[in-house]
């Protein structure tokens, strides 16, 4: 005996199995232009957001940059450092820059010879004498063009730095 599926002829079923059928059309249909619509505006807020937030970086970057350019300058200038440079006197700009360093808020100052060999530095007070020449702001700064720049080094992995030549 076989089962088959009898589809009723009266006109009121088929009119109620193909009203049924497009409002489950419609309803798909609605649903999937809603979806992709809220994905849409989704994606756009993310992204503004996050572009957003890539100037707030960058900004912050900018003023970071500032204030290393600006600490660096009085420190440059400062006669007291010039006279320790004058006189090789390590110590003596050791306690400087130090000072310098704790009153300006700054994680680290290092002072390079003309050949970007460090006389002193505050992050590592007893490692002096290594070469950082190849640092972009000491190569600008033994060039006589003040800089101010974000870059990586070893102890410190990524920071905010400037390079300006002491001079008297």
């Amino acid at each position: 005996m076989k089962h088959r599926l009898r589809i009723p002829n009266s006109i009121s079923t088929k009119t109620l199995l193909f009203v049924s059928l497009a409002l489950i059309i419609t309803v798909m249909i609605t649903v999937s232009f809603t979806m992709y619509n809220l994905t849409q505006y989704a994606e756009t807020v993310a992204l503004e957001d996050a572009v957003r937030g890539m100037e707030g970086l960058a900004g912050e970057i900018e003023e970071l940059k500032d204030y290393s350019y600006q600490n660096a300058q009085i420190i440059a200038e400062n006669p007291l450092i010039v006279q320790a440079l004058e006189n090789d006197d390590s110590v003596q700009l050791q306690q400087i820059i130090t000072s310098l360093s704790i009153t300006k808020n700054l994680d680290f100052v290092t002072v390079t010879d003309n050949h970007g060999i460090v006389l002193v530095r505050t992050h590592d007070p007893k490692n002096t004498g290594d070469n950082v020449s190849k640092q972009h702001n000491v190569q600008m700064a033994l060039k006589n063009q003040p800089i101010a720049v974000v870059e990586a080094g070893t102890a410190v992995k990524l920071s905010a730095r400037a390079g300006i030549p002491v001079q008297n």
